[in-house]
Formats: C-alpha cells, structure tokens, sequence
C-alpha cells in the first residue's frame, strides 16, 4: 500500500469490529489471490461496497470492492458469490516507521 505505508514499515492491526466496513484499510484473505512474490492469498486494501434497496426496506449488496492505495494495482472486485472465498482478517490501525520498532 505505497506510498501509505512504506516498504518495510511495521503495521498494527485489530481484529475486525461489527459495524460498516466502508473506507476502511483491510488485511483480507482471498482464495482467488495469488502473489507471487510471497506466494500468499492476502492483501491490504480500502473496502467500499455498492447496495441497492429492497422493496421491503432492507439493503442488499451488490458489489464490494477492494481499492488499493498505490495507483500500480488494480482494485478488486467481488460479488455477492464470491462471499465464501473471502475473509477480512483484521483492521489496520497504525503504521509505523520501519526505525521505530526494536527486534
């Protein structure tokens, strides 16, 4: 996610909270994702979801996608079918310098 979180930087994560997902930073799992570098099903990404109303008040969702930060990568994009192959694993909450942390 350059250049919001630099090569090598530690990142601090929560588990996921109940509520709307809109906007925020997400570690998730996805079976269809394959990197090549780590050869890893994961990805960081900014989650929006597009809904559509139901006659009977309720919303249904239509499409999620998965917006990256670094204009090199492509957005990922899932429908409603595709709910059994992803996981949200965890919230990102701080970054932090790759020299502020100690091993």
């Amino acid at each position: 996610m350059e250049p919001e979180i630099p090569d090598r930087a530690y990142c601090l994560f929560r588990p996921p909270r109940a509520g709307t997902r809109q906007g925020k930073r997400l570690l998730v799992w996805h079976s269809g994702i394959d990197d090549p570098a780590t050869c890893g099903h994961y990805t960081l990404k900014v989650y929006a979801s597009e809904n559509e109303g139901i006659s009977d008040g309720s919303r249904h969702r239509t499409k999620i996608l998965l917006n990256p930060v670094n204009p090199e990568f492509e957005p990922i994009l899932l429908t409603p079918e595709d709910e059994e192959d992803v996981r949200v694993i965890a919230e990102l909450q701080t970054v932090l310098s790759s020299t502020s942390a100690t091993v």
